[in-house]
This record gives C-alpha cells, sequence and structure tokens, in this order.
C-alpha cells in the first residue's frame, strides 16, 4: 500500500504503527498508551497512542499528517466525523467501520494487488457508502492540523494534538513584509530625503542587513520563497501561474510555511494581510494550514484588484486602486478607507488577544503591508510630505547599462493623469521623462511614509503591551524596486536595486544590536534564521534556508560568500527579448530563458541560459543569451544610484579571472543532474502529463 498524489490535501508522516483493537499496541507501535479520556489541548509525545472502544489511534511525528487508515469493515457503517480545533476542515465527514481493525501504514509500503483503493476523506458526501452497505471505504486519507478531535457516533469523542510545547526562553516574533520596498530608509541605508521615523526605530534598535537579497525578483516567486525557506528552482514557482502548494501544482503538499513551523511548535500563529501571494491555490494565505484559529482572531485576508469584483468594494479585505487605472491618485478619505491601515488595526487587535491567551503562549504574529506597491493610493498628507515635484531628484543615470544583453533589460513605466505614452515609459534605449521621473519618486516615497506610520502603530501597541523587550521584529520587503537607475523600473530584473532588500532585525539583547552587518543573507534564509532565534529550530536540511543567527552573537562570525537570485523570460520575439515580460502570467513551460546571477561582496555576475520548459530546468551545454559582470568594489551599499552597475565589464580581459571563478560558483550552485530533475518533478501533482 502506497499513499498516494490522490489524497493532495494531506501532508505525509512517517508512520510506524500497527494496532488491532488496542491488543499488544505498545509492541506494535513501540510507543506507549496514554489516557483514552483527554482533554482539549492535551499533547501526545512521538509514538504515543490513544484507544478507545472502537479502535486505535496513533499520532508519531509532530507537524501536519496524513494517516493512510487502512480498515477491515465487519459490514456494519459507522460515521467518523472529523474537524480540527485549530485548522482542518470542519464538518467534513467519512464512513468507517469502527469495530474493525485500523493499521497505520507507513508511507512508501509496497503495493501489492490486495491493496485497497484510497478514498479522500475531504469530500462532502458519504462516498457511496451508507447503514445498509456491506462495503464500506477501506482507506482513509486524513489530514490532522493542529489538534485533531475524532467523534464516532458509538463512542466518545478522542482529542489528540500533534503540536509540541515551546520551550521555557522562547520568544515572541513579529515578522513584517513590505510590498515593494526598497533600501531607502533615513536611519538604516543614511538616506535623509526620507521620512522613516518607525522604520528608523526597528534600525536604531536591531540590526541592519546592508546587503540582503531575494532569490527572484517578483512578489509570488519571492513570497514562495522565503514563506517556505526554498529557492524557486526547488519551489517551481516562477510567475504568478503556480504555487508551491498542491493546489498549486506544486511539489511542496507536505511543506510547512513560516507560520505554520511555528504553531506545530507551541506559539500561536497569527496573520494578515499579503504574506503570501493571493494567487494560484494560495488566495487566502495557506488558510487554515498555516495559521491558528484561536483567541477569536481571524486571519485578515488580503484580496487584490483581480480577486475583488469592483475595486472599490468596501469589502474590508480589498485594496482599492486609483479610478481610471493611474498610478498615483492621494486620498483624503478616512484612515478606514485604506487597507494597510485596516491591516494595522487588526495586527494591533491580535497582539491584544495573545496578551489574554490564557496559556501565555509566545506568538508569531505577521502583517502584510501593500504599500509602496504601485498603485499609490494612501492619504495625500504623506504625498506632501516630499513637495513640491520638481525638487526631487532622480537617478544620475538614466540610461541602460552600457554593453547590457537585451535579455537582461525590462523597461517599465507608469500612467498618470496627464501621461498614457511614451513620456512616462522607459525602453532600452531612451528614459522615462524628467518630469514624470520625479512624479514617480515622489509617489513612491509617500508611500513608503505612509507604510512606515503604520508600522509604528503596530510598534506602540507592542511596547504598550509590555511586548518590547522579548519579542523579535522582522521587517523586510519581499524584493527590491527600481526607481529610474539604469534606466529600470519596478522589479523585474535581476539588477541590484530589484534583487536587494532592506532587512531589518531587532533581537533583544543581541551584540549586534545598532549595528549595520555587509554579510550576504538571503530572504530564503529567514525560515531557519528566525526559528532558531526565537526557538524553534528547523532541523538540518528540511528545507533550503540556513541560519545566520550566529551573526546576532557574533557580527564578524564565518558565513557564506555569495547570495544567488534568478529571473525568468518568456520573450515572444527572440531578437527583441527585452520587451516582454510576459512570463508572469505564462505557464512555467513556456519558460524560454532564465537568469541566474550570484552577488559576491565584490561582484555580481549573471548568465542567460535557454531554459527546457518540457523538463522545466536550464539547459547549462547551449550557449548563453548573455552575461554580465559588474563591479562592486567600491559600493558602499548606500549609493543608491548604482554606479557599480553602469557599465558591463562582462569579457573584458582584465576581468577575465574573477568572471572564470565566478561562472564556475555559480554553475556549480545552481546546476541540477538529470536524475535530480526528475526527482523533483515528480512531485509535481500532475506529473508527467501536466506540469504547467
Amino acid at each position: 500500500f502506497r499513499c498516494s498524489n490522490m489524497a493532495q490535501m494531506a501532508a505525509v508522516i512517517t508512520v510506524v504503527a500497527v494496532a488491532l483493537l488496542g491488543r499488544a499496541a505498545a509492541a506494535a507501535t513501540g510507543g506507549s498508551a496514554v489516557p483514552n479520556h483527554m482533554s482539549p489541548g492535551d499533547l501526545l509525545k512521538p509514538g504515543e497512542y490513544i484507544t478507545s472502544g472502537n479502535g486505535v489511534f496513533v499520532m508519531t511525528e509532530f507537524g501536519d499528517a496524513q494517516v493512510c487508515a487502512k480498515l477491515f469493515a465487519n459490514g456494519t457503517c459507522d460515521r467518523l466525523l472529523w474537524n480540527s480545533k485549530t485548522g482542518g476542515n470542519p464538518g467534513a465527514f467519512a464512513w468507517l467501520a469502527p469495530y474493525g481493525c485500523l493499521n497505520i501504514l507507513p508511507p512508501g509500503s509496497p503495493a501489492n494487488t490486495s491493496a485497497p483503493r484510497l478514498w479522500q476523506s475531504h469530500s462532502m458526501h458519504d462516498a457511496g457508502c451508507n447503514q445498509t452497505s456491506q462495503s464500506c471505504p477501506t482507506v482513509l486519507n486524513m489530514q490532522t492540523d493542529g489538534n485533531l478531535v475524532l467523534h464516532t457516533t458509538k463512542g466518545k469523542a478522542i482529542w489528540a494534538s500533534n503540536t509540541q510545547l515551546p520551550p521555557a526562553n522562547a520568544k515572541n516574533v513579529l515578522f513584517i513584509v513590505v510590498d515593494d520596498l526598497r533600501p531607502e530608509m533615513h536611519h538604516a541605508f543614511q538616506q535623509p530625503q526620507m521620512i522613516t521615523p518607525n522604520f528608523d526605530r526597528i534600525s536604531e534598535a536591531g540590526t541592519v542587513f546592508n546587503r540582503a537579497y531575494v532569490q527572484f525578483a517578483v512578489c509570488n516567486p519571492s513570497r514562495n520563497s522565503f514563506m517556505t525557506g526554498r529557492r524557486p528552482d526547488t519551489t517551481l514557482v516562477w510567475n504568478f501561474k503556480n504555487s508551491f502548494r498542491g493546489s498549486g501544482n506544486g511539489p511542496g503538499e507536505s511543506w510547512q510555511t513560516i507560520p505554520q513551523h511555528f504553531r506545530t511548535r507551541g506559539w500561536i500563529s497569527l496573520g494578515g494581510g499579503k504574506l503570501f501571494h493571493p494567487c494560484c491555490g494560495l488566495e487566502l494565505q495557506d488558510y487554515p494550514r498555516s495559521w491558528s484559529r484561536d483567541l477569536g482572531v481571524d486571519h485578515f485576508w488580503f484580496f487584490n484588484r483581480g480577486m475583488c469584483n469592483d475595486t472599490h468594494s468596501e469589502d474590508p479585505y480589498c485594496e482599492k486602486d486609483c479610478p481610471g487605472g493611474y498610478s498615483l491618485c492621494p486620498s483624503d478619505e478616512p484612515l478606514e478607507n485604506f487597507y494597510d491601515h485596516r491591516l494595522a488595526q487588526h495586527t494591533v487587535n491580535a497582539l491584544r488577544a495573545v496578551k489574554l491567551d490564557p496559556k501565555q503562549r509566545p506568538f508569531f504574529i505577521a502583517a502584510g503591508f501593500r504599500r509602496p506597491h504601485n498603485d499609490w493610493y494612501y492619504p495625500s498628507k504623506y504625498y506632501d510630505m516630499y513637495g513640491p515635484t520638481s525638487s526631487i531628484k532622480t537617478a544620475k543615470n538614466k540610461y541602460a547599462p552600457v554593453g547590457v544583453p537585451p535579455v537582461a533589460f525590462n523597461p517599465g513605466g507608469f500612467r498618470f493623469e496627464d501621461c498614457n505614452g511614451t513620456g512616462c515609459q522607459s525602453t532600452l534605449t531612451h528614459p522615462m521623462d524628467e518630469a514624470y521621473q520625479q512624479e514617480a519618486r515622489r509617489g513612491y516615497y509617500g508611500a513608503v511614509s505612509w507604510t512606515d506610520s503604520q508600522v509604528g502603530l503596530v510598534l506602540d501597541e507592542l511596547q504598550a503591551l509590555g511586548y518590547w523587550n522579548n519579542t523579535i521584529i522582522v521587517l523586510y520587503g519581499d524584493h527590491g524596486w527600481q526607481l529610474g537607475e539604469n534606466g529600470e523600473w519596478h522589479k523585474h530584473t535581476n539588477f541590484e536595486m530589484a534583487t536587494r532588500t532592506p532587512l531589518l532585525i531587532r533581537v533583544p539583547g543581541s551584540p549586534a544590536t545598532g549595528k549595520r552587518l555587509d554579510a550576504l543573507v538571503e530572504t530564503v534564509d529567514l525560515f531557519a534564521t528566525v526559528g532558531e532565534l526565537a526557538g524553534a529550530p528547523v532541523p538540518t536540511g528540511q528545507t533550503d534556508s540556513q541560519s545566520f543567527a550566529r551573526l546576532f552573537d557574533n557580527p564578524v562570525a564565518e558565513w557564506r560568500n555569495a547570495s544567488y537570485s534568478q529571473y525568468a523570460r518568456c520573450p515572444a520575439n527572440p531578437n527583441d527579448p527585452s520587451n516582454d515580460h510576459s512570463c508572469d502570467s505564462l505557464p512555467r513551460t513556456h519558460i524560454s530563458v532564465m537568469g541566474y546571477t550570484i552577488r559576491t561582496e565584490n561582484y555580481r555576475y549573471t548568465e542567460w541560459l535557454s531554459f527546457n520548459g518540457s523538463t522545466l530546468s536550464a539547459e547549462w551545454d547551449q550557449p548563453t543569451w548573455g552575461i554580465e559582470l559588474y563591479d562592486h568594489r567600491n559600493d558602499t551599499g548606500l549609493d543608491l544610484d548604482m554606479p557599480s552597475e553602469h557599465i558591463n565589464v562582462a569579457n573584458q580581459t582584465q576581468h577575465a579571472e574573477i568572471q572564470k571563478v565566478l561562472s564556475t560558483q555559480l554553475r556549480t550552485f545552481f546546476y541540477k543532474s538529470p536524475a535530480e530533475i526528475e526527482q523533483r518533478n515528480s512531485k509535481i501533482p500532475g506529473y508527467p502529463c501536466h506540469i504547467d
């Protein structure tokens, strides 16, 4: 018998128990019996089981679980209602024969001709079984999400839990993700033109990472990466069509996310806003699997313009956009009309709720703020902070880098009330008009200050409730943002200002407090890092995430010497690849080019490779679409004009040796063998027929 992808809703655990109505159960499981009558919230240790007059139920591992149950029916059907105290699918039910033998079999057991068929228990019907049927479903696939509650009509309720107790020294976590936030803040990155007093509060009392990088400079791939601690070539998410979960045809149905990791280790995990990108099977932010359903605090959803029938809907979860499709529309509306204010208030309420938690559990509270993502719809007060528009300084170099391969460049622009044409757009050969560059920068800056003010509301409440000294605060952007440097706008590239993100982390009592570190860190590593810092370490090898927590004890500790990012292209016209970023909306099988980039202390090196959509892998033995090498030896991270990327120095004689070294390092890191690709792709639910 083998657990199958037919049960795509559940994650697989190792189950090692075979039990027959409780007889010889201890010998079979290697565990021990615990009282039959458990109270809600009681915990089971690995290998422990509970019995009732109707059978034996075994939990052998913490975390979400798929239990493949082989039932030997005795001809009498009974109804098993199952739901979850903190998650799951309330009200779903399965039909079982509770007086039969319940065998819990390990996944991967050899299949044979007598193996029972699989049946998905989350169906809201009787699956063809009724009280008079003589043949009940023989397999129950059930997701145990949080505290599982089993009810039978002929027995008492059974409570079990797959949640650990947190350690005594557990720390709280406030986890803030800001959409399209670049490293342009007053204190953290010494940008005096910026008004960011609340970001400054975190950086002054915490640690600034001057060289933090995302793995993909687009929302959905980046968020799938850092929320799971896995790189894009592991999640297989490079667009807005897929997610890591099976619902997005991803390979990670059994993976845990950051909030889920904390929840299953005893933290209460609450959240709201744009954390996962709302698409591709994650429209509801991986709820309830990743989140607690506790203390009367509902998840605060984020519905973008594509999910709301009316972009000006009064639904509190809908964001509003500028009327007429414009990019900038500051407004004097009440604060309650702005999504980020409603999110801040929700986060404040979540903090107040955990203060009253009768169990006094540590918390993981996440908030995903929408601005400064365009459209720039926010209170006029913050736009007015940066006037007049004519005073706004623009990038010194407004043209594409000298020698840049066209496939590396991505044109961008905006729509203003007096411009919907070439003047407010950039191309490979022509920058946006100066006045519109100033207008775009002013709009962006105001949006940053608006979000800063809402983060301030959350920080005020954190301090008022007495949590300041035992809470880790993390704030960063899902990727960077380009404001005309080297002719680029938005994200959608492998350049420095697209892949670099501001990362601020406050760890109370850390020797790194008040320091700006130049260590090369990545957002994919936040999973392991925050887990270790808070007291919930991630098992080694479980994810791609590696903890850089050591830097908070010793800011000059040895750490990796590079960061790695990538970006996909789907050019409809191979002769003009710069004028197309349609990969966002195309199936991943349509990707034809993948740009892989490595950033070291002194250089950025990028190779643009042909990509095989049928295997979802780069063709390393084929000619490249272009190579880039940028000299960052004089880059302090504080000059956001990016003079280090004005000139592509690839293939110049004086840089031949370092180019060779970086090419080898990049290829060694990203290359996957055919066997590795096959193993990875086999986890796609639609494999091998549907991998798009």
